[in-house]
């Protein structure tokens, strides 16, 4: 994708802004809530670390992810507004009938 995330959105007040507070929560059917939160510099990077902390769940449940319930993972700021979704799934296709 050309040029950052935020710089799509004028005015984003996230990216002009100083260290920020983000927490990113877990459902996978049961709320798994970030209570601690992260410090960043933007809202851009609180997007890439959404995307590695969910790549590094994906990469410990291997193949389990297969087996599992559809998850995402919700990014948000401080006052607990929603910035980002991620939304994770795995499908398996039926196998043809044995010849």
């Amino acid at each position: 994708m050309a040029g950052d995330v935020a710089g799509m959105r004028a005015g984003d007040q996230w990216n002009q802004a100083a260290m920020s507070n983000f927490f990113f929560h877990v459902h996978d059917g049961t709320l798994l809530p970030d209570r601690t939160g992260i410090e960043l510099p933007s809202l851009d990077e609180a997007y890439a670390q959404a995307i590695a902390t969910s790549g590094q769940i994906l990469q410990e449940a291997g193949i389990g992810i297969l087996k599992s319930a559809p998850w995402r993972m919700e990014v948000t700021d401080g006052q607990g507004q929603l910035l980002l979704t991620l939304l994770f799934s795995a499908e398996i296709a039926p196998r043809p009938p044995a010849a």
